[in-house]
């Protein structure tokens, strides 16, 4: 029997088709990044929402915390990664910016594209990180906040509602 996916939306946003293009194609640089398979992504282009199976999102906050919990630095090794990738493509972006693109030749304008598209590619697994990091956070902090209390779920939604929607 084939199981449905749940859809989690993650932004509202106008995408480009060649961005859409580059989350799809993200599989093997989130492996790259943390031992994770990242297979569903949906756009929709009426709503303009960006959306993960719910088991993905909620299974990568997971890995990124059992990972933090193995390895203290983790997280800032990601994100001095995330800064890395960040600077390569400025560098590559103010570089292609010096080119007079209409005299090179097709071959070169591939080139140039296609090595811009590398750390662009490498980059996109950092988009996701938050939401799922997020996510988790919030279901640890249940968790705990649920243990403490004996599972009394009516001093749960007061703590969550002074925590979640204070002003």
């Amino acid at each position: 029997m084939r199981s449905e996916i749940e859809w989690i939306k993650l932004v509202t946003r106008k995408n480009s088709l060649a961005f859409m293009h580059v989350v799809a194609k993200q599989k093997p640089y989130v492996k790259a990044v943390i031992d994770f398979d990242l297979n569903y992504y949906w756009y929709n282009g009426i709503t303009y929402e960006a959306c993960y199976s719910k088991k993905e999102v909620y299974g990568l906050g997971s890995k990124i915390s059992d990972e933090i919990k193995k390895n203290l630095n983790f997280a800032s090794q990601n994100a001095e990664l995330c800064r890395v990738l960040c600077d390569k493509l400025i560098l590559q972006s103010e570089a292609i910016g010096k080119v007079n693109l209409r005299l090179i030749s097709n071959r070169q304008l591939y080139k140039i594209l296609n090595d811009f598209l590398v750390p662009f590619y490498e980059l996109v697994p950092f988009l996701l990180v938050p939401h799922s990091v997020e996510r988790q956070i919030l279901s640890e902090i249940e968790e705990l906040v649920s243990q403490k209390l004996g599972g009394d779920e009516e001093k749960q939604k007061k703590i969550y509602r002074s925590i979640f929607y204070a002003n």
